[in-house]
């Protein structure tokens, strides 16, 4: 089904798609795991559509982006990008 992400070192815990909005939450090794992590979701053209810090995050569909990925990166310049997830208009 394509479900998959590619990934330097970062792992997602949780991965979602509706078609409302799309959401992820990184995986973390212990209770001391200091890492940080920024998740940038991409639209059409290459455009930050937007930035969320956070170990989870959230983008809510407007429907006029063509397509939603996340690229996320970690505090030690790891990171992990999931595959496009196709955005139909309210008008198709």
């Amino acid at each position: 089904a394509g479900n998959f992400y590619s990934s330097t070192g970062v792992l997602l815990d949780d991965y979602a798609v509706t078609s409302r909005e799309v959401r992820l939450r990184m995986a973390t090794s212990n209770a001391s795991d200091d890492r940080r992590f920024r998740t940038q979701f991409i639209g059409r053209g290459g455009r930050v559509l937007a930035d969320v810090a956070g170990p989870a995050a959230r983008y809510v569909i407007r429907g006029d982006e063509g397509y939603v990925r996340a690229r996320v990166r970690d505090s030690n310049g790891r990171h992990a990008w999931t595959q496009p997830t196709w955005v139909r208009s309210a008008s198709q």
